[in-house]
């Protein structure tokens, strides 16, 4: 079936069915908007402590990295003295 015909069958027939239609749509929408500013009221003040944890993890890769390279650089020159 072609979805144009699909829909026409689910349409309302009446201008009271499609009104009732958007009321429960409504009343659909405001339930999730209520659910999403409650989520976004518990969500907002954990957001600073996530980038306090973000940035301490991010300065701890950065140092762990800095001291691979300075262990890799000695285990270079060491092992281009020993080659010598």
């Amino acid at each position: 079936m072609h979805p144009d015909h699909l829909q026409s069958l689910k349409a309302p027939t009446t201008g009271h069915d499609r009104l009732v239609e958007l009321s429960r749509e409504n009343g659909r929408l405001r339930q999730e908007a209520l659910y999403f500013r409650g989520l976004s009221r518990e969500v907002t003040p954990l957001l600073a402590v996530l980038q306090y944890h973000i940035n301490e993890l991010s300065s701890t890769v950065r140092k762990c990295n800095e001291k691979i390279e300075k262990a890799n650089a000695q285990w270079e020159v060491e092992e281009s003295s020993r080659v010598e």
